[in-house]
């Protein structure tokens, strides 16, 4: 295409999605766009669906890195607590179009802003030190 060498393969689920990838390495195309897919899923949670990270207005990239390695660590603290809450993801109940109502991280952040809430709010301890102790586990 345009003097460029471009193979394109194609992959079908488990759930009957058909993935079609384009790429110049052919050899590992499908799971690095399962990678590229994970990876567009965290910053989706670093952004508009938990932490709004694009409000921030930041330009120092020191600052930038201490950032995100910041939310790097509270987005895994978030997927255990909900995992610790609730579950494995893949037993939670379907809706109609095949995916759960709310994603382990949702369900995470949920958890934590009520308790962190609850701890501000009613000197609530316990449930503070809870999910702190869920987190020095990993």
């Amino acid at each position: 295409m345009s003097g460029v060498s471009l193979y394109i393969g194609a992959h079908r689920s488990l759930k009957g999605l058909l993935i079609v990838v384009a790429t110049q390495k052919p050899d590992s195309m499908i799971s690095d766009y399962y990678k590229r897919w994970g990876i567009e899923t965290l910053f989706d949670c670093l952004k508009s669906r938990g932490f709004d990270l694009e409000s921030t207005h930041m330009t120092d990239p020191k600052k930038m890195d201490k950032l995100m390695g910041i939310l790097a660590l509270a987005f895994c603290w978030c997927l255990i607590a909900g995992h610790w809450e609730h579950g494995e993801a893949s037993e939670f109940p379907l809706k109609k179009h095949g995916r759960p109502e709310k994603s382990l991280f949702r369900l995470g952040i949920d958890i934590i802003r009520r308790v962190l809430k609850n701890y501000c709010a009613k000197s609530n301890h316990d449930n503070f030190l809870r999910l702190l102790n869920v987190l020095s586990r990993t």
